[in-house]
């Protein structure tokens, strides 16, 4: 679905099409924090400090044309519409999970409040928007992303799977337990199994800590906010 989403950024000479794409971004992110704000009542200030302290993120950001602006404000802004505009929210959500696949953990928040309405939605919409990008993309682009670079996403193994700069568990203990002769010469000692085993279960101890942290607090946008972050830590990108 990615593909098909900067489709249309083609059609423009390139210093154009980022200039286009980041405005995009830079567009979200601002009317999604007055919003947000509005809502919860959150002083100016306090957005401007937020927005401030994510300004080397947003940086990096638009400097490598990443849709991670884009796909905050689609949950953004699927969180606002969810009590009155539910066909909205799935729509925006089954995007962003289709964009960067981790929002999908988006999903659990309807299962924690019995929506499964929009659940439906979402799952509905992400099956004609993925069956789209099946129709309208080489099978074998299709192939290669499913049978290997899938996999290796999920792995935290896109680019260099030891990079300190994930800020993960998974790399972490990898670093220590996993030897590679070029990107991880020296570790503490070569054991796989024992990598894969504590690995699965520091994931189990985040999903028992967060799972009840959720059930503990009571303000619906807090209990979406630990499920994203949750949903970020349990990925090999941290």
């Amino acid at each position: 679905i990615t593909a098909l989403f900067y489709i249309p950024f083609t059609f423009m000479p390139p210093v154009l099409a980022k200039l286009v794409f980041n405005l995009l971004g830079v567009a979200g992110l601002w009317l999604v924090s007055y919003r947000v704000s509005k809502r919860l009542e959150i002083a100016s200030f306090h957005v401007f400090i937020g927005l401030v302290l994510m300004l080397f993120p947003l940086k990096s950001n638009f400097d490598q044309g990443q849709t991670y602006a884009l796909v905050i404000s689609a949950l953004m802004f699927g969180f606002l519409f969810l009590e009155k505009q539910k066909t909205v929210t799935a729509m925006l959500w089954s995007s962003a999970a289709l964009l960067k696949i981790f929002p999908a953990i988006a999903f659990a928040y309807l299962l924690l409040k019995r929506d499964y309405k929009t659940l439906f939605l979402a799952v509905v919409i992400s099956a004609v928007l993925l069956s789209a990008s099946f129709a309208l993309i080489d099978p074998q682009i299709w192939k290669t992303y499913l049978l290997e670079i899938l996999p290796r996403l999920f792995k935290g193994e896109i680019n260099n799977p030891f990079s300190s700069s994930y800020q993960s568990t998974t790399v972490f203990l990898k670093q220590l337990l996993v030897e590679d002769a070029l990107l991880n010469p020296n570790p503490l000692i070569h054991a796989p199994r024992l990598f894969m085993l504590l690995d699965g279960l520091v994931k189990l101890l985040m999903v028992y800590v967060f799972a009840n942290w959720v059930l503990a607090e009571q303000k619906a946008f807090a209990q979406f906010a630990i499920i994203l972050f949750a949903g970020l830590l349990l990925t090999g990108y941290g």
